[in-house]
């Protein structure tokens, strides 16, 4: 069972080996059915996005109107999962990156117009698996094309364990960040 819902959230039409090693640790086949469960979200809208402000204490949010961009997970029951269930088993079944994938597409979609216009600048918050990504780059120019929102109005959080383990991926990451004049900031 281990085997079939990792091979589900992996992306159907593929196969998986149960391995006693890979399936303790994030709770073996809840965390596969977890996984399964977050590719279905992603499609039937049961991912949810909330956007917490960003600004200086004692500064008026006008000043800044930055929101960084958070997920949820709707559970069957209607309550929302936090991320600290679901994104350690999006990063176990290498599901990271397709999830920071869908949320900056499904944000920019919904508030480019707000963003060229100057009323906010979303953050998003992107995991290890997302940084080393080679395609990112041409991912993320798309959709700013397709929302019609400003690069500079796009910032990225990465963590600091992140960009210490793997710190060419983070330099080069800050590095077409810039170029593009989009937000890069540390995160933890």
């Amino acid at each position: 069972d281990d085997a079939c819902y990792a091979a589900k959230a992996g992306g159907r039409d593929r196969f998986a080996v149960f391995a006693a090693e890979t399936a303790s640790g994030v709770g073996g086949l809840n965390a596969a059915r977890l996984a399964a469960k977050l590719v279905d979200a992603m499609e039937d809208g049961k991912l949810k996005l909330f956007g917490q402000e960003i600004h200086r204490l004692g500064r008026p949010w006008e000043e800044s109107r930055h929101v960084e961009v958070l997920a949820r997970l709707e559970g069957r029951n209607g309550k929302l999962i936090p991320p600290g269930e679901f994104i350690p088993v999006a990063e176990r079944f290498g599901l990271a990156a397709r999830l920071d994938r869908w949320i900056i597409r499904t944000a920019l979609s919904r508030h480019g117009e707000a963003m060229l216009s100057g009323a906010i600048s979303l953050g998003f918050n992107l995991s290890a698996q997302t940084l080393s990504d080679p395609q990112l780059w041409g991912f993320v120019d798309a959709a700013i094309a397709e929302s019609g929102a400003p690069p500079s109005a796009v910032g990225f959080e990465i963590t600091e364990t992140a960009a210490v383990t793997n710190f060419d991926a983070a330099e080069e990451f800050v590095r077409k960040a810039r170029l593009r004049h989009c937000r890069v900031s540390l995160d933890d």
